[in-house]
Parts: C-alpha cells; structure tokens; sequence
C-alpha cells in the first residue's frame, strides 16, 4: 500500500509543482524544423555564434535526434535539445551562449531551484567544467562577440560538479538559489577563459559540445539536506530536511522521504520514512532488498498541499549486501585437503571480498581456501565474511574432521626378475581397517598381504595399498621394479671348415650385461660376439653362453661342427694366346672324391681341366680353380690372357703402270702398335707400311705380302702388282675407281706442264675443278673430297700432251 500512496502522491506532485520560469525549458517548440537556436520558440543567441538546435523532425546525421553531427543521445525531455561548444584547439576561447527572457521576473527573498540537464556529445574529445547559468535583470540581450564573456560573473556556477565526462546519461546540474534582485532574463553558457577553466581530454579529436536540455526555474516551497554518497542496503540514515518560510504548508500535511530507483528515477521509488515538522531530520532504514546502484538520489514529498522537493542534488551509491553461501567438501578425513568455497550471486571486493575465521584461519583473504593434510584439531565452528565496499555478510559454519588410519606403509619384495613371484605387504598402526591393492594390468586385490605370479615387464611400476576406517581412506604406494630376464639366443656359423673363423653371437643386449662363454678345448670370452680364427677340428662341440644383467641371468647352447677342409689345388693355363688359338686350363694330380670347378666372370664349369675353343681379348682375366670337399673349400686362380690380333691390312696401289711410274703401296687401315713387314719379287722387303719403288722394271711384277705382328700375333694380307714396259708416254691412271671421295692421279708424260682438271657429277654439273703441276714429266695429284662429293658416279675431264682424257670413278660412304 506504500508504494500505491506514493505513485498517487508523485502523480499530484506534477500539478502542484511550482511553475517552472524558463519558457519552452525543453525546447519542444519551434517554428518549422530548424538546425539553429534561431528557430527555437523563445530562446536565442547570446553571441554571434549561433547554437546548433536538434530535433527529431531533423536530418539524421545532422541535425536529427537521436543521431546528429556531434554524436548519438535521446532527448532528457520530450524530443529537442540544443548544443553549446564550450571549446575548440583552434579558437580555445570560442564559446556559444543562448538567451531567453523568463515568464514573469524572480521574486526578491523567494528561494528556487535552478537546474538543467547536459550529456557530452559522443565525438566531443574534451571535457569542462565551466557551464554555468546566468540571471539577469538590466543589460545586453546580445553581445556581438563570439569569445569568451569573461567579464560576467554567472549567477549560478556548476564548477563544484568538475568536468562533466558522461556521453551515455544527461547529468542533472542543480541549484538552490534564493533571488537577490527581480531576475526576468536567462542567458547560459561557458563564462570561464580557457586558462581558468578545467579541461579533461577525453578522446582524441578537437572540441567539447555539450547537448542541454529541461532547463528549469522554479520556487521552492522545501529541501532535503543529504550529501552522503555511499551506503549499504540494510543501513540506517538520518536525513535532514527543511522548508521555507513562504512555504504554505497546511495543517496535518505529513512529508514523506522517498528514495529513487538505482538510475535516479523517482517514478518508481521508496517511501523510507515520514515526519510532520516543517523542518528537521528523520532517522530512516534504507530496504534491504535495494540492488547494488550508482545514482540513487533523495527527495521529499508534502501531502497539503502536495507538492515535491527538488532531489538532494548528489548522486548515492548503494551496494547491495553480498551473499556469504560456503560450500566444503562433503567428507573431510584427517590428512586430506580442506576446501573451502564461498560463493554468491551478488558481487562481492575483488580483494579480500570473503575472509574466513576459524582454527588457523583469522581472516584469510584466499578463495578457494586450502587446508593440506588437517588434523582432528581442525573441527569446530568458522565463519565467512563477504564484503563489498564495506558492506558486509557474515556466514557461520561447522567442520567436522573424521580419523583416518594411521602409519599406513606399503612394501615389496622385489626388485624380482619375468617369469618369478614378487610378494607385496601392507601395514598399519589401526585396527579394524579394510584393504585394496591398485596396480598395473588392472592388479587388484582386497588382501592386505598378498603376490603377483609369473611376473613380466609389464607389471613393472606403482602398486597402491588403500587403508579405510568409516569410509576415510590412507593411500601409500610401493615401486615394483620388474627386471627383464634375459632370453638369449646364440648364432654360430656353423658348420664351418677347419681354418675359417668360428663366428658367435648372443641375442639378447643389455645396458651393462656381461657375457659368461664356454666351450670345446677349455674356450671361455667374456663378449657378445666371441670368434675362434682358424678354427681347428678340435673346436667342433657344444658352446654355452650364460648372459647376466641387472641381477638376472639366462642361459643357450648350441653345437658347433668343424668339417676337415681340402687340399689347396695349383691352377695351370697355356695363357697367354692369341686371339682365335686354344685356351687351355688344367690341374696336376686331382684327388679323388674331391669335386673340382673353374670359375670366371662368365661361367661355372666343374671339371679339373676345360678348353676355349677360338677365344677373344674380352675373355681375359683371373680364373679360379675351386676344390669342394663336402662343403669346404680351397682354391687357386691364375690370371689368364688372349691377346688380340691386328686388323687385316686393307692394301692399295697404283698397279698397273708403266715405267718409269714409281710404284705405290698402301695401307689404308694402319693400326697403332703394329709391326709391317713387306716381301715381294725379287727379295723384296720392307718394314714401311707404305712402302714405294722407284721406277721399277717390269721383272717387279708379282705378288707383294704383308705382315701385321701385335704383340706376337699375325695376320697378313697381299696383292698382285704388274709393271708393263712403256712404249709411249702419256699414260695416265685414277685409283682406286671405287672410293670414298680420296683417289689419285699417276702418270708419265712428254714434259713438263700445267694440267687443268674438271669433276662432273653423272648429271652433267660441274662439281669441282682445278689446276695441278707435273715434276720430271711425273703426274702425281692426290685429291681429298670426302666434304664435297656424295655416293654416286663422277667423270673426271683433263688435257695432258695436248690430249684430252676422260676417267670414270665411283664415290661409295
């Protein structure tokens, strides 16, 4: 039913209001839609800078509400403000001022409030202090300057709320003010040079504009006198009021103290407390319900007539009490970790927001608070205290701390080796206790002494014994430290013949091993791999190897055979041959029983002795003679080499001529490293392999042969030369007819003489031609054409002794 009375009372209270003396406070009226304060119905500029004027019919952007040129803000009434710079870097003392005359002059001696609301536009980068409320009664209404008007003195300064900064609210700026002088103009504005004012950057950018709005003259018939600014919900407040002598107040009028909402809005407030006095305080309990708010103001509210006080003008934070709730663990067992938890829903100091008192705990500031290893002395009562700015809840709780076993040791009788059983032990000073193993491979047990059987590598770590009393517990733990048994395996390369190297070899590989080897013929090592170099038959037997490694040993054997190898067997061979002779290898004195093979780089032949029949250079080379007497062997190699022929000499000559031709021979294929050797009619010999006769008879005629010796192997070859007698001269010869583009021209003629010669090919074009010169009557030109003629048929066309000859050759590539 309170807050019903105080909806009527704040309802009646909009009526009875005093009138409030600024015309068009709110700026609602207008001629059309303006952007200036020169559109506004009742107010105008004070300066020659004209105040930008927003309203919702504006251009959004620009002179709109919400949305303008200097940010985003609502209306704090109805749906116009203006806007003020106060300052600017370029121009610092730039200011905007707006007027208005009041709707009937002040009353000398009457007491009114003077406020009004501003916001900091969002793209202002600055932030002042010098927005102030100017009452005048005589004087310009307009000054023709757009600077600072430091030579007025404001009626009503605002500079003890600081730098308005707030961009998101409009922050009320409130005054009492009783009238010295029948006051009928208004004019607000910045009146402080920018030297004096308080400046604060904000943002970056270049000026400070500030939007105002519901400015507001009116008498008032009371006050409340409250400054405090922080409190808690719960908290008891005196409250000082006051009236004013012209007040009027009725008999039986009854003020009621009301409290805003957490935003400053009365329209939902709280009655705290009433009194009749016309002045005085009342002691008041602020509800302890109130949520946690930063604007929180006072007002004072009379029922005869009805009628409300301006709010105390300061802004109250109220911080909701905060919760204390503890949460812990469900059961606490001596040794274990106490956790304690405080938790809320309501917010709460960041530092040392819970504190907790207790048995060793006085005012710990820790959440979670953590307790290790509590002992019974823990039990008993604590508290928690929560504190958000000095508002403060204070929860008691109880601990209980349950016994747990004691002395709990767990043991075992390892280090153990794979495959043996390790025992496990568990201990405890308390009776009555249960038991539970934990371990590898899912090991479980309820026992309190129990083994683990054919153990293996895996099992190697942890084991946990759990002691229980009443459903508190005592865990220790035990190593169980499995050793792997070495399982080695021994490798031998047997069998093996007498004089190899007996080879050895353990398997198994540890870090730190040692090797314990025995065998035939009193052999121990101490190795890995041992070996036995030229073994004799005397190694053959049983070899142990015995392999120790961190405290475990394992054992193998295994039987090594020596077999009696055979003797070693001489290669013989007829090497070194000529290419296309026989090629003979053989061995003396063959043992029966004995397999014999010779080996090369191409074949395997078993055998004591084999033939290569026509043999060639490539086959030369080391052949081996291996002799196999059940698995064991011996062999010899000799080195054996075919060496190659010579080429067959190609021979060429001049045959037939005519004397006194000198005759030619040649070799065309001469092979480097060869040795010629000519033979022929008459003792002819000679070891040139292009040998020439000078003028020889006709008795030369025959058969000439020569030999080609490389290395002593021969090939030879031969041709048939005739020499007839000459009867005339100009006999002239081209040989060979067949070639490959080199031939030569012979001949004798009568004398000396420049002859010119012309090639065709068979079609008739000239393909070469030229000039050659005769010495004692003797034609000799050799011609080289191999880079000019193709295969085919040529003529070749002289004149010689004043005769024209023609000859016929073919050029074959």
């Amino acid at each position: 039913m309170k807050r019903i009375w105080l909806l009527l009372v704040l309802c009646l209270c909009a009526r009875a209001q005093g009138q409030n003396l600024v015309p068009n406070g709110s700026f609602e009226q207008s001629i059309g839609c303006p952007n200036n304060i020169t559109g506004c119905t009742s107010w105008a500029p004070y300066g020659t800078l004209y105040s930008a004027y927003m309203k919702s019919c504006g251009t959004p952007g620009t002179s709109g509400v919400p949305s303008n040129t200097f940010g985003y803000q609502v209306a704090a009434d109805g749906y116009s403000y203006a806007s003020l710079y106060t300052y600017t870097k370029s121009q610092p003392d730039a200011k905007e001022y707006i007027t208005a005359v009041l709707k009937q002059p002040m009353q000398i001696g009457t007491t009114y409030e003077v406020s009004m609301s501003v916001s900091l536009s969002d793209n202002s980068a600055f932030a002042g202090d010098d927005l102030a409320i100017h009452l005048f009664k005589t004087g310009p209404v307009y000054y023709s300057q757009y600077t600072v008007l430091s030579h007025i003195t404001p009626t009503i300064s605002f500079i003890n709320q600081g730098t308005i900064k707030e961009k998101q609210k409009w922050v009320r700026m409130f005054k009492v003010y009783t009238a010295d002088s029948a006051y009928d103009h208004i004019a607000i504005g910045g009146f402080s040079p920018y030297n004096t004012m308080g400046l604060d950057s904000v943002s970056p950018g270049n000026y400070a504009v500030y939007y105002v709005d519901s400015v507001m003259i009116r008498q008032v018939r009371m006050q409340v006198l409250f400054s405090d600014t922080v409190h808690c919900a719960g908290d008891s407040i005196t409250v000082g009021y006051n009236t004013f002598t012209n007040n009027g107040f009725q008999p039986g009028n009854i003020f009621s103290l009301v409290l805003s909402d957490a935003t400053g809005n009365f329209g939902a407030g709280t009655v705290l407390g009433t009194a009749t006095a016309n002045a005085g305080t009342m002691r008041v309990r602020i509800p302890i319900t109130m949520p946690t708010g930063n604007y929180y103001r006072l007002k004072l509210v009379s029922s005869l007539p009805v009628d409300s006080s301006a709010d105390n003008g300061t802004d109250m934070r109220i911080y909701a009490p905060p919760d204390a709730n503890v949460y812990m663990n469900p059961k606490i067992c001596e040794g274990d970790t106490l956790v304690l938890l405080a938790y809320g829903n309501k917010p709460v100091d960041p530092v040392g927001g819970y504190k907790w008192y207790g048995y060793g705990m006085n005012g710990v500031a820790v959440n979670p608070q953590r307790v290790p290893n509590v002992s019974l002395a823990y039990t008993g009562n604590y508290y928690l205290l929560a504190s958000f700015h000095g508002c403060t809840t204070l929860a008691n709780f109880n601990i209980t701390i349950a016994p747990s076993p004691q002395n709990v040791k767990a043991t075992n009788s390892g280090p153990a080796c794979t495959g043996e059983t390790l025992y496990l032990f568990g201990n405890s000073s308390t009776n009555g206790l249960t038991y539970e193993w934990l371990g590898k491979n899912g090991f479980k047990s309820s026992l309190k002494d129990t083994l683990i059987q054919n153990l293996t590598v895996a099992d190697t770590g942890m084991y946990y014994f759990k002691a229980a009393l009443n459903g508190c517990s005592v865990v220790d733990s035990t190593y169980l430290g499995v050793k792997l048994l070495p399982n080695p395996s021994i490798t031998a390369n047997s069998p093996l013949c007498a004089g190899d190297s007996l080879k050895l070899q353990c398997s198994e590989s540890f870090t730190g091993e040692t090797y314990e080897w025995t065998g035939p013929d009193n052999f121990t090592a101490g190795v890995r791999t041992p070996s036995i170099a030229g073994a004799p038959l005397s190694a053959s037997g049983k070899y142990i190897v015995k392999v120790n490694a961190n405290g475990c040993a394992g054992r193998d054997t295994a039987d090594v055979v020596v077999k009696r190898s055979p003797a070693k067997p001489t290669a013989y061979s007829n090497s070194p041959v000529c290419e296309g002779d026989t090629l003979n290898f053989y061995t003396i004195a063959p043992v029966n029983g004995v397999r014999y093979e010779w080996s090369s780089k191409s074949f395997i032949i078993e055998d004591t002795a084999i033939q290569l029949v026509l043999p060639v250079p490539s086959v030369s080379g080391i052949y081996v003679l291996t002799a196999d007497s059940n698995g064991c062997y011996s062999s010899d190699s000799i080195n054996a080499v075919v060496k190659p022929l010579p080429n067959i000499p190609s021979i060429e000559s001049n045959s037939p001529l005519q004397t006194p031709q000198h005759l030619e021979i040649q070799i065309k294929n001469i092979q480097s490293g060869v040795k010629y050797l000519w033979s022929g009619p008459n003792g002819y010999q000679s070891q040139l392999p292009n040998p020439s006769i000078y003028s020889p008879a006709p008795n030369y005629s025959g058969t000439y042969k020569v030999i080609a010796n490389l290395d002593g192997c021969i090939t030879t070859a031969d041709i048939y030369v005739r020499i007839d007698q000459s009867v005339d001269t100009g006999n002239i010869q081209l040989f060979p007819s067949f070639n490959d583009g080199s031939f030569k021209l012979r001949g004798l003629l009568r004398k000396d003489q420049q002859i010119q010669f012309r090639i065709f090919d068979a079609g008739g074009k000239e393909v070469h031609s030229g000039y050659t010169q005769t010495n004692s009557k003797m034609l000799s030109a050799d011609f080289d054409l191999k880079n000019y003629l193709a295969s085919g048929c040529y003529l070749l066309h002289l004149i010689a002794d004043d005769k024209k000859q023609t000859f016929r050759f073919v050029v074959q590539r």
